[in-house]
């Protein structure tokens, strides 16, 4: 049985959040939100934005510090990378909401509650194909990538390049997170399985 969320949680969140229709030539907010940790795969992320023919990309990184983050810190990177420090309660909600993508690049994780959130509150989301996503691919609801820097690369520029599919994208998100990762659908799993 996966994870879920509390869609009580999230009702009048989500019914304030629209996607954003920003000019071309505006900031791109790219953002992970969770534990920063080697199996988060956030320098493959770095590097795989600055693989990316576009310049007006900040990384927004948001959680607890760690010995990973200040690898990532003191990395070279040839884009703007944001700590934004831990996030909880509606101040994670407004980050995930302040952003145009939001990304979770692990190597082997799986399907997130930060990514279960970042769905029902409406927000574009690339996630990695180990991060159990593959089973759900079909939904339409997320976009999808393999955790190499260059596959990362490749999964941003396919959302951004689909920017005009966001608003059907992130509906089928909601329609996920509503049919399946949420707890009222898990517990009955759970029970059929105690039975």
């Amino acid at each position: 049985a996966p994870n879920g969320v509390d869609l009580e949680d999230y009702e009048s969140y989500s019914q304030t959040v629209n996607i954003k229709s920003k000019k071309q030539n505006s900031n791109i907010s790219i953002g992970y939100l969770g534990r920063i940790s080697e199996e988060k795969n956030l320098l493959n992320l770095v590097k795989g934005i600055e693989i990316l023919d576009v310049k007006n990309i900040i990384l927004k990184i948001a959680g607890p510090k760690s010995k990973y983050l200040e690898k990532i810190l003191s990395y070279e990177a040839s884009i703007e990378i944001e700590y934004v420090g831990p996030k909880y309660g509606n101040e994670k909600l407004d980050f995930i909401s302040s952003l145009d993508l939001f990304v979770h690049p692990s190597i082997a994780d799986v399907f997130s509650i930060a990514a279960m959130e970042v769905l029902t509150i409406g927000t574009p989301l690339l996630i990695s194909r180990t991060s159990k996503a593959s089973h759900f691919y079909n939904t339409n609801g997320f976009f999808m990538c393999e955790p190499t820097a260059y596959g990362i690369s490749q999964g941003i520029q396919d959302a951004l390049d689909r920017r005009g599919e966001w608003s059907q994208i992130t509906q089928n998100g909601k329609l996920l997170i509503s049919q399946t990762f949420n707890w009222n659908s898990v517990s009955l799993i759970l029970l059929k399985a105690y039975m």
